[in-house]
């Protein structure tokens, strides 16, 4: 159990079924006199584990007013937004389908209606992802706008295009229902997994190859086999540092969902080494099976730990809940040609959060490189050090940082 009560009650109600083993412990936190009812609605909203928090607790427990009427309006929006999302998926799958167009929906409501069955409308849904071979990026894109009015900011000149397709995975799509419609449907279309065509290649190969048709809604769609899509959950969710405990319980119940057996389980370990995304698999897998007590097997997670980290040196972190070490992406990739992409990667393609901060007109935009370089560099320098500098130092650190912000 957690120090913090509020962590824990979120811990334990933010899934799709409480255990009967646990109630005990959550009646226990709900009547303690330190519970801050605040900060477990803060928590809840943090982690998008607030529709399982609010169906697990409205019927057994009295919530303050406040705090029952703000969780009952965010389960209500929920709601809307997926069954907003559930409609624009099944038109997009239909067209696509109609044109020939080979398509893998990832995460999102395929995802949720598949892993948490009548409850896919407690989980929180911010978009459509759908995987198609990078040969039929373009004609998807035509489809889109030419049929069913989506737009994207992303450049329509084929030279850039061509660079998006080369070093990213993904362009964003929006499409507003009237000009009140404050909640665009978004839509990413990838042609790659989790970075790019050049870091994703091995995987990308094996799950085109692998693929299982079924349906989804009565229309015909592409999957991954459960072992490559396990996969994709733990790297896609170590990419992020497992910041939302919403990744890890989506892991956790697709792991009770397929109930791996021995075979499968090692299978799973040796395609995350052959893609070589061996660490973030072990990342994903200790955080799991740590916070959730996922049955994973304890050999499998030596296999995949070989020669890194101990496993109890994941959780030995002075972050914020869930308190798992912060880990460099450049640390996680194994392969140092990988990590060599992945560097030049960043640098090529700026974040968005840079973009905005700094609007350069087209003929500066070469200074991205180096302003994505500096910037990185700091980030890293300050979520692995920052707790070891004296006080007064990280004032000045601050406004150092702060007066560079405002000079650019």
């Amino acid at each position: 159990m957690l120090q913090n009560l509020e962590e824990n009650a979120v811990l334990l109600l933010g899934r799709n079924s409480v255990e009967a083993k646990h109630w005990g412990k959550i009646e226990k936190i709900f009547s303690s006199k330190s519970f801050n009812w605040e900060l477990f609605y803060q928590l809840c909203f943090a982690h998008g584990l607030w529709g399982f928090v609010f169906n697990n607790i409205k019927e057994r427990f009295i919530l303050p007013k406040d705090i029952y009427i703000r969780l009952s309006l965010l389960c209500q929006n929920t709601l809307k937004r997926n069954l907003l999302l559930l409609e624009e998926q099944k038109e997009i799958l239909t067209l696509f389908n109609q044109e020939g167009l080979p398509v893998i929906p990832l995460k999102g409501t395929d995802f949720n209606t598949r892993t948490y069955g009548k409850n896919f409308e407690l989980k929180t849904t911010t978009d459509i992802d759908l995987l198609l071979p990078q040969k039929d990026v373009h004609k998807a894109i035509d489809l889109l706008q030419r049929k069913l009015n989506y737009y994207t900011k992303a450049s329509t000149r084929k030279i850039k295009q061509k660079s998006i397709l080369f070093w990213e995975k993904d362009i964003s799509f929006y499409k507003k229902k009237d000009h009140f419609d404050c909640a665009p449907s978004i839509l990413e279309l990838h042609w790659a997994l989790v970075f790019n065509p050049r870091l994703d290649y091995r995987a990308l190969e094996a799950i085109w190859k692998e693929k299982i048709l079924e349906k989804w809604e009565n229309i015909p769609v592409l999957r991954m086999s459960p072992q490559n899509e396990l996969i994709f959950l733990l790297v896609h969710g170590s990419k992020h540092r497992w910041e939302c405990l919403r990744y890890v319980v989506d892991v956790h119940e697709f792991i009770l969902k397929c109930s791996f057996n021995d075979k499968q389980w090692d299978e799973i370990v040796r395609k995350a080494f052959y893609f070589r995304w061996e660490r973030f698999c072990f990342l994903g897998l200790s955080v799991v099976q740590k916070l959730y007590e996922s049955p994973v097997p304890e050999e499998v997670l030596k296999k995949l730990g070989e020669n890194w980290v101990k496993k109890e040196d994941i959780f030995s972190s002075t972050l914020p809940f869930p308190y798992i070490r912060h880990f460099s992406l450049f640390e996680l990739f194994s392969s140092p040609m990988h990590k060599l992409l992945f560097s030049l990667k960043s640098l090529r393609f700026p974040s968005e959060d840079l973009v905005q901060k700094f609007p350069l007109p087209s003929f500066l935009s070469f200074l991205y490189i180096p302003l994505s370089a500096f910037f990185s560099s700091w980030a890293w320098l300050r979520r692995n050090f920052f707790s070891l500098f004296p006080y007064k130092l990280k004032l000045q650190l601050k406004s150092i940082e702060k007066h560079l912000s405002n000079s650019l």
